[in-house]
């Protein structure tokens, strides 16, 4: 597929390949670089040398000792040198995942619009790698989910002035326009036809409809935080709206 988009400039999805990134970066690594077994390795391994990096500002909360272990772990791991030298998505899914964390633990700390806007990225980018985004989604969602019920219950915060709820609700509308499909059967579309002549229109009114109901719960959600003056306001107020679009716009 990397090869036929190179040469050729032509790419066509399919979901048993998974994600569109690996094939797209491949594609511009074999333009420049030209392809043999070196440059069509060469995405993946630098993936896994960002994945050893990205360790390196979570000793904030693993400490310096854990985040050593930690990367003496990756850079030990079978699992994960197999994949960095191996023409596949899942390096790219660990970098990701990593990235995801590190923005959510890091909003969760300091609530500033940075993280926000890292956890953003890291989602559209993981969901356009591959589906496995869900699963991780899940896990992160799952977790900012019971840890603000917690925080809610004994009285630490209001659920209108919950990091954690927040940011829980902003991945979810992340991942809104990924509904797409069902407005497809409810409007009696096939969602895997992909190459009539009417696919593109169908895909675009399709995908339009979660799109501006994540676009517009984004801004519904900035609007009902009644913080505007906060550190975060002015970063929540763009990234939010942002959310619901940036994963059907990376894809595009």
């Amino acid at each position: 597929l990397s090869w036929e988009l190179s040469e050729n400039g032509s790419y066509s999805h399919d979901p048993t390949y998974h994600g569109p990134l690996l094939y797209h970066l491949n594609a511009v690594v074999f333009t420049l670089l030209g392809i043999t077994d070196t440059t069509a390795r060469l995405g993946p391994a630098l993936a896994g040398i960002l994945l050893l990096i990205a360790i390196y500002p979570m000793r904030r909360y693993l400490g310096n000792g854990g985040a050593l272990f930690a990367a003496v772990l990756v850079a030990m791991s079978p699992s994960l040198l197999f994949y960095g030298r191996y023409l596949r998505n899942d390096i790219y899914m660990a970098l990701f995942a990593s990235l995801w964390v590190l923005g959510t633990l890091g909003y969760l700390e300091q609530r500033k619009p940075r993280w926000l806007w890292l956890v953003t990225v890291a989602m559209a980018l993981s969901f356009v790698a591959k589906e496995t985004a869900f699963i991780t989604g899940c896990s992160i969602g799952s977790f900012l989910m019971v840890w603000a019920a917690a925080r809610i219950r004994r009285g630490v915060e209001t659920w209108r002035d919950s990091p954690a709820l927040e940011l829980a609700l902003t991945m979810l509308l992340v991942a809104l326009p990924f509904l797409s499909p069902v407005v497809h059967l409810l409007l009696g579309w096939d969602p895997l036809d992909y190459e009539s002549p009417e696919a593109w229109r169908q895909a675009a009114i399709a995908a339009s409809i979660p799109v501006a109901l994540s676009v517009v719960g984004g801004w519904i959600l900035w609007r009902g935080r009644g913080r505007t003056d906060s550190v975060a306001g002015s970063g929540s107020r763009w990234c939010c709206p942002f959310s619901g679009s940036a994963p059907p716009v990376i894809c595009w």
